[in-house]
């Protein structure tokens, strides 16, 4: 798998029902089932499925089936064209809820780490992401009906709280991290 190109990125981001029929596709779905739940007609989704084979997103095989080039979850350029596009709108519309179902989880746990547990941490979050990766591969050859449209929001940096910041006493000579 590789990641999208800036020039991708670029020419996905003019052409939102494009990166919409691309994300349906790397998510298991069939070009009819894309069709039949979303506003592409035949004509329509045979030119998406052109532009993406030429673009270099896909590889397109008779009867509208198609092999993924480009990974599914980890597919953009950090900082690039995508991710400076929709960063806001995904993290404003995925925050927007209450977590309080079943199946979701909202979790901030704040902390004071050596060198040594960050290393641990973030190798920890790698491997989940992958987890999470590996099992939403397996579960795409499901049927759709049974499977949830899902989530994984990670955010993991240094950081203390500015309103903690703001009372820091600049000049004392402590700890700048809190």
């Amino acid at each position: 798998w590789k990641k999208l190109t800036v020039e991708q990125e670029q020419i996905l981001i003019n052409d939102e029902k494009l990166l919409i029929f691309r994300y349906c596709l790397v998510n298991g779905w069939t070009v009819s089932l894309i069709i039949e739940e979303y506003e592409y007609s035949e004509v329509e989704a045979v030119k998406m499925l052109t532009k993406l084979e030429r673009l270099g997103v896909l590889e397109l095989y008779p009867s509208n089936h198609v092999r993924m080039l480009i990974s599914k979850n980890e597919f953009w350029q950090t900082n690039g064209p995508l991710w400076q596009a929709y960063r806001n709108i995904f993290t404003n519309d995925f925050m927007n809820s209450s977590f309080g179902l079943p199946n979701e989880r909202l979790v901030f746990s704040p902390g004071q780490f050596s060198e040594a547990s960050l290393k641990i941490i973030r190798k920890k979050i790698d491997n989940l992401v992958k987890e999470y990766n590996r099992l939403a591969e397996m579960d795409a050859a499901l049927p759709l009906k049974g499977r949830h449209s899902s989530g994984l929001f990670i955010g993991f940096r240094s950081w203390v709280f500015t309103r903690i910041a703001d009372l820091h006493r600049r000049n004392a000579g402590g700890n700048e991290n809190g």
